[in-house]
């Protein structure tokens, strides 16, 4: 089933990220794990600005990580549009996006390789910079754009 591919130990991995998720306090998280890929999904907030984002991670077996964080939905306008490119020029470690499917809000970060016994750590950072204050500065317009929209995907 998800055994060593590239070098990489998923089934080792999917251990470790479980184990992770439960210390930082994620007590509900769907994990599954095949021989591509282990995908992680649970919910989160954003501090007092947002209490309804859905995080999904992936790690794939050549090490690529890509992590994502799903919001409410946004109005496509000029304005949103022009929020957006302020956003992504202020933020240095995530990209915000408007999924163009269901015009959810999304911030993304991937990054070409993690090495398995690092990804623990590699998701313990992009948290970190989740929540941090600049992320928070940037995001809490667009957060309250989203406010009303709900129905996350």
């Amino acid at each position: 089933m998800a055994k060593r591919n590239n070098g990489i130990n998923l089934k080792k991995v999917s251990k470790d990220i479980k184990k992770f998720l439960k210390d930082i306090g994620i007590k509900e998280a769907e994990i599954n794990v095949d021989e591509k890929r282990i995908t992680s999904v649970f919910d989160t907030s954003l501090k007092d600005y947002d209490d309804n984002i859905i995080a999904r991670f992936d790690y794939y077996a050549n090490g690529l990580a890509v992590f994502c964080f799903t919001f409410d939905r946004l109005d496509v306008n000029e304005q949103t549009l022009r929020m957006i490119n302020e956003a992504n020029e202020r933020l240095l470690f995530f990209q915000v996006f408007i999924d163009a499917e269901k015009n959810y809000m999304r911030l993304m970060h991937s990054v070409m390789y993690v090495h398995e016994d690092d990804y623990d750590d590699y998701v313990a950072n992009v948290l970190k910079e989740f929540v941090a204050d600049s992320t928070i500065e940037v995001l809490t317009p667009l957060c309250i754009l989203t406010e009303g929209n709900t129905g996350n995907a």
